[in-house]
C-alpha cells in the first residue's frame, strides 16, 4: 500500500511540481533551487575529475570514480525536470 503511494507520487513528479500527501503535507519542487543544485553537481564533477587525473593512488581513484558516478546519477535524475 505504501509502496503504491510512493510509486504514484514519483509518477506525479514528471507532470507536476508539487505532491500532496494526505495527513503529511505538500512537497514542492523548486526549479530555481534544482538549477543551483545541478550547477553545483557540474562543478563537483569537474573538481573530482581533475583530482582523479592528478593522482596515481589506485584506491583514491576507485573512491573518486564512485563519487563521480553518484553525482552523475543525481544529475540525470534532475535533468528532465529542468527542461
Amino acid at each position: 500500500m505504501v509502496n503504491e503511494q510512493f510509486t504514484e507520487a514519483f509518477k506525479q513528479t514528471s507532470t507536476s511540481n508539487s505532491i500532496d500527501f494526505a495527513g503529511w503535507g505538500r512537497f514542492v519542487f523548486l526549479p530555481v533551487k534544482a538549477q543551483r543544485t545541478y550547477n553545483g553537481y557540474e562543478e563537483a564533477v569537474g573538481i573530482l575529475e581533475k583530482m582523479f587525473d592528478e593522482t596515481d593512488d589506485e584506491e583514491f581513484k576507485r573512491v573518486t570514480k564512485l563519487k563521480i558516478n553518484t553525482v552523475q546519477k543525481n544529475m540525470e535524475h534532475l535533468k528532465p525536470k529542468l527542461r
